[in-house]
């Protein structure tokens, strides 16, 4: 990819005498906060050979070796620019908490009270046992917070009037006749009522009956404050809290003094200046070129010459370099004047064109270092697309398969279907047939009452004809009686209840 120039760029560097300047490949980040990182530029002059890293690999080399190194470089950039940016923010926190200019003052003078009643701070709530718990934002040191010593758990919410940098906590116990607070904890959260409350800090007070002010380690953004009394002094029934007061800075005073910070020209003048004590300690040849090109950049510019200026000064003698860096602090706190927001602005428009132009140094630089691996890429492409054909034919194949089966699926449910009806037919025409079998059962057993009823009442007849024509016999030979015809009819019952017997008996 041939590298396009833009003409700000180009104008730009042209302008400040860099265009023979050969700039080492950086992550982004170092370029859009330049002032921001602790490591110094890595530009050197066209004439120096280019740092080895900064150049292609070699297609003749594996392409995973390239690939970490790569990898490595660029973790390593990230993480050393990360931390110079950490650092360089904590040095500057410190800085302006030692320069005193870390509260946002009231237009008397006085430090502004986030926890003021008449600024809008409120008490949201506190434990059960205490009493009065909003006296202690009202300003009047004869109301105050009462609560027992006893108490398990001594806390108070306090909203503030609004979000801001919590930097110093002051608190007091102005009634002689109660305990002293001892051990506190300070909790923040910007919601309420919120998830989890961020420990601000642990403190312990003195034994006194005078304000006292607690500094935070390290100032946060809160809106709410969680303020927990641990552990008193003495043995007295009461602990008294008489007022509660907070101190920070609020968001805009906060960017505005961090921009001006960042981009200060005595900030850039010292930054410029060690970087050429640095270059020069290394190598003299490349600080005298460095210092020909600025004094080329001041014939160009007056600004540029002024700034070459102040960092001469500075550098000679440090008490005026501190008295200027005091003096920009001072106005920070005020309003800002047109010319210095305009030299800020042309100190970000200079940060944005060398950022523009690094931009396209390390696109070119990426373009030349993973240009030889597009055909490895295009080949893998298209091995990937072969596989993905075959998977393709597969999937047609599966799917054809899967027809085939679902016709054979349905085939088979229709045979179970028509197996499942002969079936359910045959289950009738046997229930049909066992109803008759019942039936016909019911009256082969009636039949067989009726015979055993025949065959009785035949036994019967056939006994009694018998008796009857024994009696007749043994009255006929003892009483000598004639025979008057009377048991010929009895000898016709014997015989037909005989052969009734005898044929029932034959047919069962």
């Amino acid at each position: 990819m041939p590298r396009k120039a833009s003409p700000l760029s180009s104008t730009s560097i042209d302008f400040y005498g860099e265009r023979d300047n050969y700039c080492k490949v950086m992550p982004l980040e170092a370029y859009i906060f330049p002032a921001d990182t602790a490591s110094s530029p890595t530009c050197q002059s066209s004439s120096s050979p280019h740092p080895p890293e900064a150049l292609p690999p070699s297609n003749a080399s594996g392409g995973n070796s390239s690939t970490e190194a790569a990898l490595v470089e660029l973790d390593e950039f990230r993480s050393r620019i990360l931390q110079g940016k950490a650092d360089n923010d904590s040095g500057r926190h410190h800085q302006r908490v030692a320069d005193g200019a870390a509260h946002r003052l009231e237009p008397s003078g006085a430090e502004y009270n986030y926890a003021a009643a008449s600024k809008g701070a409120k008490v949201l709530a506190h434990n059960k046992e205490a009493k009065g718990a909003a006296n202690i934002l009202d300003g009047d040191k004869d109301r105050y917070l009462r609560n027992p010593c006893s108490a398990d758990d001594k806390f108070v919410v306090v909203q503030l009037s609004e979000e801001t940098l919590v930097h110093t906590v002051a608190l007091a116990n102005l009634e002689h006749y109660s305990s002293n607070f001892k051990d506190l904890e300070l909790h923040g959260s910007l919601s309420y009522p919120g998830e989890a409350w961020e420990l601000l800090g642990r403190f312990t007070a003195e034994n006194g009956k005078h304000a006292q002010r607690f500094v935070l380690a390290e100032p946060r953004w809160t809106r709410y404050l969680r303020l927990r009394l641990v552990s008193h002094y003495g043995s007295g029934f009461y602990c008294i809290l008489s007022y509660l007061e907070v101190y920070g800075i609020d968001a805009v005073e906060r960017m505005l003094q961090d921009f001006v910070a960042s981009h200060s020209p005595d900030a850039d003048a010292a930054k410029a200046a060690a970087d050429a004590r640095k270059e020069s300690g290394h190598n003299d040849t490349a600080g005298s070129q460095v210092h020909d090109r600025q004094v080329e950049g001041s014939g160009r510019n007056e600004s540029a010459g002024d700034v070459a200026k102040n960092n001469g000064s500075r550098v000679a003698d440090g008490k005026p370099a501190q008295a200027q860096g005091k003096e920009a602090v001072k106005q920070a706190t005020g309003r800002v004047h047109g010319d210095v927001v305009l030299k800020i602005l042309m100190q970000k428009l200079r940060s944005l064109e060398l950022g523009l132009s690094t931009l396209e140094e390390y696109t070119k630089v990426l373009n030349q270092r993973y240009g030889g691996k597009l055909p490895d890429l295009h080949n893998g492409l298209a091995q990937t697309g072969k596989a993905l054909e075959k998977m393709k034919a597969d999937v047609e194949d599966l799917v054809e398969w899967k027809d085939k089966v679902a016709r054979d699926v349905g085939e088979l449910r229709d045979w179970k279907s028509s197996v499942s009806r002969k079936l359910d037919h045959l289950v009738r025409e046997n229930a049909a047939m066992r109803w008759d079998v019942e039936e016909m059962r019911s009256i082969q057993e009636t039949l067989q009452n009726k015979e055993l009823a025949v065959l009785s009442i035949s036994l019967f007849l056939a006994c009694v004809a018998l008796f009857k024509l024994a009696c007749d016999r043994l009255l006929l030979l003892f009483a000598s009686k004639e025979d008057d015809g009377a048991g010929t009819g009895w000898m016709l019952v014997l015989a037909a209840s005989s052969l009734t017997t005898l044929i029932v008996l034959l047919y069962s």
